[in-house]
């Protein structure tokens, strides 16, 4: 057993089965290829946290902020995912938390991340649906009222 501590998590045990492989790493931090995703299991917001430098992105399913979200991923991202369903793979977003009010907060719905939970690969890739954001805000507007 492993031990994860950082800024952000304290304390996470982990075994190597336990990790990600992202074989490209994630855009901007593509030196980091092993990933651990951490987080209370009733939150809807996890941590993706790097195993091997003190990097973390909070991550959520989108569909739990997006009912209707249908990412549009290309059959070739698909293969280098070790499938040829979207539906096998996980696919999450990456939050960025306002520091002052929440209700500021955005997700990045253009660039999903997949991962396949079986061969343990994840991939940030670029969603084909014209319609999706970077910055997409978290909350609609009606709610900072």
């Amino acid at each position: 057993m492993k031990k994860l501590a950082s800024s952000r998590v304290k304390d996470v045990s982990y075994e190597e089965k336990d990790l990600f492989f992202f074989p490209k790493g994630i855009p901007g931090f593509e030196h980091l290829h092993e990933w651990l995703i951490v987080g209370d299991e009733d939150s809807p917001v996890k941590w993706l946290h790097s195993v091997e430098e003190d990097v973390a992105l909070p991550i959520a399913h989108p569909r739990s902020f997006f009912i209707d979200y249908d990412a549009n991923i290309s059959k070739s991202v698909l293969a280098d995912l070790g499938t040829e369903k979207l539906e096998k793979l996980t696919v999450v977003v990456v939050l960025s938390l306002s520091r002052g009010d929440v209700h500021d907060s955005t997700v990045n719905l253009k660039a999903p991340i997949l991962i396949n939970g079986e061969k343990r690969l994840g991939m940030q890739v670029i969603a084909l649906n014209e319609d999706y954001d970077v910055r997409h805000p978290l909350f609609s507007p009606s709610t900072k009222e």
